[in-house]
């Protein structure tokens, strides 16, 4: 669809085309910050806990992953602390 439509936008708009797409950045970074929730540093396990919850709203989802984000725990399973989880991580990409 890009393909097909920057060169029709740079040809009518020129480099305010830029400020176009930076505009529209700024009106979704609200939308990002409020309801999607952060996944780094969280096993996929307990990913399910975040989208438990019914409310779209971030701080709602975080606060049933705090309540039930620890399911390896629930589950009676070991979890790699510390270093020894970094250690794991990246002997998994080798």
């Amino acid at each position: 669809m890009h393909v097909f439509v920057n060169p029709i936008m740079f040809g009518s708009l020129g480099n305010r085309t830029y400020f176009l797409f930076a505009g529209l950045n700024l009106l979704w970074s609200p939308f990002i910050y409020f309801f999607y929730p952060e996944t780094a540093d969280r096993f996929l396990e307990s990913i399910e806990a975040l989208f438990a919850t019914s409310s779209p709203f971030n701080w709602k989802i975080e606060a049933a992953y705090r309540a039930h984000g620890d399911v390896l725990a629930e589950r009676g399973l070991s979890v790699l602390a510390g270093s020894a989880r970094s250690k794991w991580r990246a002997f998994e990409y080798l």
